[in-house]
């Protein structure tokens, strides 16, 4: 039974639908009809394709555990994941090996584990990043200070209008670890 807010089968099928048709047989709760703005009366959507995306989207999420991960058929590749973190770690000296008083326990550790995906949506890389689990830390007794340098916003839009005024070339990269000092 339709409420009056979900579209109809018809407007869910293959054909465009257009949004004048869209917008007087969609209902809110309050029964008024629902006008689209009037830029976008000369344009279709294709609605069960935007389903059909957001499905895909929803499938695309990793929210996998480590023990999900290496035992799943993917374990090879997570495992590469990992220890190349572990690399990274040590490479930039991120962490020292002391030895833990008597009176306090370890802060635990877990890892985040990610698939990057290329345009078409095919695997480009596995990611993983060991973090610690900073709630339960104190200030004062497990850290003295904090810092993560982050563009602002405001300042990226500067670089764009500068490059855009001398016609200039913007690169694009992306930061394979985050230990840059």
């Amino acid at each position: 039974e339709q409420s009056g807010n979900e579209p109809t089968e018809d407007q869910l099928g293959n054909e465009p639908t257009n949004m004048n048709t869209l917008s007087s047989q969609t209902l809110t709760g309050d029964k008024r009809p629902r006008a689209p703005p009037s830029y976008l009366n000369d344009y279709y959507v294709y609605l069960a394709e935007e389903l059909c995306y957001l499905a895909d989207i929803d499938e695309m999420s990793d929210n996998l555990t480590y023990d999900e991960a290496v035992s799943s058929h993917e374990s090879s590749d997570w495992v590469n994941a990992m220890d190349e973190e572990i690399e990274s770690i040590e490479k930039n000296k991120v962490w020292e090996l002391v030895d833990l008083p008597n009176d306090r326990k370890p802060i635990g550790c877990k890892w985040v584990l990610r698939k990057k995906y290329k345009a078409d949506g095919s695997v480009e890389k596995f990611k993983a990043r060991l973090v610690a689990k900073g709630f339960s830390q104190k200030e004062g007794i497990d850290y003295s200070e904090t810092y993560s340098p982050v563009a602002k916003f405001a300042s990226i839009r500067i670089i764009l209008a500068i490059a855009a005024f001398y016609d200039l070339d913007i690169c694009q990269m992306d930061v394979k670890t985050p230990f840059l000092n």
